[in-house]
C-alpha cells in the first residue's frame, strides 16, 4: 500500500516532532534510537511522518500528542505509537522490522519505508511474540542488538489492522 502525504500532513508530523523533540530534551531523556550519523531532532521526524503516514493510509485518528512526564512514564508501558499499533520505520528498500526484547509481545508492529518522501510505503506487520525468534536475532551494526525481522505483505494482514 503507497501513501503520499500531503505538505499540510508534512507539516503537521513536522510540528509535532519537534515538539517531541524539545520536551524529551527539557525532560533529559536520553535518544536510545537515534543513528550517530543523524541529530535526535532527525529521528523524531521520522518517526512522526511514519506515523502520519500510517494513519493517513488506515484512516485512524491520531494527534501526535505529547505527554507529560507522569503520563510518558505510563505510555511507556502500555501505550502505542498510533491506535494499537506500534510503528517502525525505514529508509532502505530491503529494510526489516526491527524488535528489541523489552518490546511487548502482544503488539502489532507495522513495518513502513520512507524513501521517497513524501511518499510511503506499508510493508507488512507481525505481533512482537511472531518477530522475537531466535532465528531473527542479530547482532547489529551499531552495538545494540535486535531482532531483524524480514516482513511478509501488509495485504496478507490488512483485516487485523482495520
Amino acid at each position: 500500500m503507497i501513501i503520499t502525504l500531503s505538505p499540510l500532513d508534512v507539516l503537521e508530523a513536522e510540528a509535532i516532532a519537534f515538539k517531541r523533540y524539545c520536551m524529551n530534551r527539557l525532560a533529559q531523556r536520553p535518544d536510545t534510537r537515534c543513528r550517530r550519523d543523524f541529530p535526535p531532532v532527525v529521528t523524531d521526524v521520522e518517526g512522526a511522518l511514519y506515523e502520519c503516514a500510517v494513519v493517513r493510509a488506515l484512516k485512524i485518528p491520531w494527534t501526535g500528542a505529547w505527554k507529560n512526564e507522569i503520563e510518558w512514564q505510563r505510555w511507556r508501558k502500555e501505550g502505542h505509537d498510533v491506535g494499537p499499533i506500534e510503528v517502525r520505520g525505514t529508509r532502505w528498500q530491503t529494510g526489516r522490522l526491527l524488535l528489541h526484547p523489552n518490546d511487548p509481545d502482544h503488539s502489532p508492529f507495522l513495518l513502513i519505508r520512507g524513501h521517497r518522501h513524501p511518499t510511503y510505503q506499508l510493508i507488512g506487520w507481525c505481533f512482537g511474540r511472531e518477530g522475537k525468534q531466535k532465528a531473527y536475532w542479530w547482532l547489529g551494526s551499531r552495538g545494540r542488538p535486535c531482532y531483524r525481522v524480514r516482513i511478509q505483505s501488509y495485504a496478507q494482514y490488512k483485516n487485523y489492522l482495520r
